[in-house]
């Protein structure tokens, strides 16, 4: 359960992160050369040495080998971050399984110019009755999948979450399924914009997460992904975002933080394939080790190992490119609307 509320927490915290920064005179086409840079690189380099050790090592490995059956479909589209846009196993479940994420980002940046005008557009007095609406449009998702969509249920790592393929993809694959909480980050960036929620203490917000994590075993399963951990996850955001504007003490502004913040998104695209390679030369595949003992390779193997492929890929790939193409929009000149070519 905690998984599915950090994946709805990236989402609304990229959808605040880029409306809090948007650069006043800014183009599509530039935004969208930055996000490309930000985020291709890390994906084809990792997706390509996740290839190379599923052919040789695949098959007893914690990944799928590439010696069984599998078409090219799946492979292209998972290069180019189209492969949940279609409910198939084969599509969903290829190689690298938490590239899904990074599609879904990839569909929010392209829509972001768009979203950005329509949101920036809204009255300060209607932005929280458009937070309360585009959280009930993510739910909206949830039900339609509850109630409309059948299909042979799928075994899942919890038990409890017993449902369909039809019903996994659309609740937690689907691009625009996801898209309402990327914009309730974005609305929560222009309620601060506006001076509004500035009031906001982590002491209070902290918490709301875990209310729907607590509800969700009394809820039908497909209620436990996205949707629900939606708002929890915003107003979290916003009251970590207030914490710095009003300038108060912050574990989340220390010299640590920002550092693993820098090298974060090089983390999570690197982790999945540091588990496998550790797990086949180091481990052993399948685990045979207690909880105590997977504990202590988890922080003393895996993590250590991760976050130096991390910082690997973030010194060596990310920074150098994105200097490159992502130098600063030169303010010269009169001050324009963001993204004019909208």
């Amino acid at each position: 359960m905690f998984s599915y509320a950090a994946v709805s927490l990236f989402f609304v915290l990229s959808g605040f992160v880029l409306t809090w920064s948007v650069r006043p005179r800014d183009s599509t086409t530039r935004f969208w050369r930055r996000r490309y840079v930000r985020i291709f690189p890390n994906h084809v380099l990792v997706l390509g040495l996740t290839l190379l050790f599923m052919v040789f090592w695949g098959a007893s490995s914690s990944l799928p080998s590439l010696t069984e059956e599998i078409g090219l479909g799946p492979a292209l589209a998972q290069v180019f971050l189209v492969h949940v846009w279609y409910p198939s196993s084969a599509y969903l479940g290829f190689a690298s399984a938490i590239t899904w994420s990074l599609a879904c980002e990839v569909f929010f940046y392209f829509c972001f110019p768009l979203l950005h005008r329509i949101v920036s557009r809204i009255p300060a007095r209607r932005l929280g009755l458009t937070a309360v609406a585009v959280f009930a449009a993510g739910l909206s998702f949830v039900v339609f999948a509850d109630n409309f969509l059948g299909g042979q249920h799928i075994t899942e790592s919890d038990a409890a979450l017993s449902l369909s393929l039809e019903q996994l993809w659309l609740t937690y694959f689907f691009p625009l399924s996801r898209l309402p909480e990327f914009i309730l980050g974005m609305v929560m960036a222009r309620l601060l914009c506006e001076g509004r929620l500035t009031g906001l203490r982590l002491r209070h917000t902290a918490w709301l997460p875990l209310l729907p994590i607590l509800a969700c075993p009394f809820l039908p399963p497909t209620y436990a992904f996205g949707a629900i951990h939606g708002l929890g996850c915003a107003l979290l955001v916003a009251a970590a975002a207030a914490t710095d504007l009003r300038g108060d003490r912050s574990v989340l502004r220390g010299r640590a933080m920002v550092y693993l913040g820098d090298r974060s998104f090089a983390f999570y695209t690197v982790h999945l394939l540091t588990i496998a390679v550790l797990l086949e030369f180091v481990v052993g595949t399948p685990p045979t080790v207690d909880t105590g003992e997977g504990l202590l390779i988890s922080l003393g193997l895996f993590l250590p190992c991760a976050a130096l492929a991390a910082w690997l890929l973030h010194r060596y790939v990310e920074v150098p490119l994105v200097r490159r193409f992502s130098a600063p929009v030169q303010q010269v000149g009169r001050e324009r609307v963001p993204f004019p070519a909208l």
